[in-house]
């Protein structure tokens, strides 16, 4: 499998006992480890009012990384469109790119939590008209000399775009999948894909993104460079452990934390998350939680793989309480004994 890659996906989550900027330090010290390792890329989540992030603005944390990386590319999954205004945004971008030599890759979406939207304002209602204006206009301005757009929030007339990406026409869109509409609206635009929908259902949604973008592949509304890699990605949540036994044990403890911190906001309304297994044991039975020796993490993704044809694992290698040590031997055990069954990778 030569043409599949790996990330490491991070909700930046908030340790108990730890004050942020250890945390920050630490995750830079993962993200450095992980590009030593060959990952492709290091890609963070946007969450407010919730300890399951301490990156409310992807932006900044991207910033620090730029300069103490080299070859890691770095993204989000995702930019939650309708809390920005698209012209602050579209400068940001161009920042990122151009700080880190051209390796951002953007996720966009509108976010899956009505409650963060709400406690910002934003009708969760609405929020599918705001996030496509901004979008609309954040391809504008990326693409354009003059910023002409309007949505309900803004109005641009002949705006000057001096700011450029470094990478055109822009950098690599990154869109989350979970139904058939989602999945046209990023085949159409040639945006790499990720969902962390069980086996048997991502099977059928990278089957139809796969068709759907052989037909739209150059078409009007596609974005993506020439000659450039679909990737087609899982999100999983990753631990390889020294020995089965150890794997279980901690991926259940850290499970446990982070589906806590996940339903911190949904709790206080008295709702429950269905998109997300509430146990470890039920995670891993549908595949959505990797765990185990380098063995059985290089059996477990071999499956994956093959079960659904993506070629991306967005691993989350940092979730729940993992310290950085456990998680570091994760990232390095993962790299040494798992990465090099599936081809070369991005090596160091």
């Amino acid at each position: 499998m030569t043409d599949v890659a790996f990330g490491l996906f991070d909700h930046l989550e908030q340790r108990a006992g730890q004050a942020p900027h250890d945390t920050y330090a630490g995750r830079i010290r993962l993200v450095q480890a992980a590009e030593q390792a060959g990952f492709h890329a290091y890609q963070v989540a946007e969450h407010h009012f919730t300890p399951l992030g301490l990156a409310p603005s992807p932006s900044l944390f991207l910033a620090a990384l730029a300069p103490v990386t080299q070859r890691i590319r770095l993204g989000s999954l995702v930019h939650l469109l309708p809390l920005y205004t698209p012209v602050r945004l579209i400068e940001e971008i161009c920042m990122l790119d151009q700080l880190s030599g051209g390796r951002l890759e953007l996720g966009i979406g509108r976010g899956v939590s009505p409650f963060e939207l709400g406690h910002y304002g934003v009708d969760f209602l609405a929020s599918r008209d705001s996030f496509e204006e901004t979008l609309t206009a954040l391809i504008a301005g990326l693409t354009q000399p003059q910023l002409h757009a309007r949505g309900a929030q803004f109005r641009y007339r002949g705006a000057p775009m001096v700011m450029r990406p470094l990478q055109q026409p822009v950098p690599p869109l990154w869109y989350g999948i979970t139904s058939a509409g989602s999945v046209r609206f990023a085949a159409e635009r040639g945006m790499h894909v990720v969902s962390l929908a069980p086996n048997e259902m991502l099977a059928d949604l990278m089957t139809a993104y796969r068709e759907l973008r052989t037909g739209h592949r150059g078409g009007p509304l596609d974005l993506s460079a020439p000659g450039s890699v679909t990737r087609m990605g899982a999100l999983r949540q990753v631990y390889v452990g020294r020995s089965a036994a150890e794997a279980k044990r901690v991926g259940e403890r850290a499970y446990a934390v982070f589906y806590a911190n996940l339903m911190h906001l949904w709790r206080t309304f008295n709702v429950v998350n269905t998109l997300i297994p509430p146990t470890c044991a039920a995670a891993r039975e549908l595949g959505t939680l990797i765990v185990g020796t380098a063995a059985g993490v290089r059996e477990q993704v071999q499956t994956l793989f093959g079960e659904t044809g993506c070629n991306y694992l967005a691993g989350e290698f940092v979730f729940g309480d993992l310290s950085d040590a456990e998680s570091l031997a994760s990232i390095e055990r993962f790299g040494a004994d798992v990465m090099p069954a599936f081809g070369p990778g991005d090596e160091p």
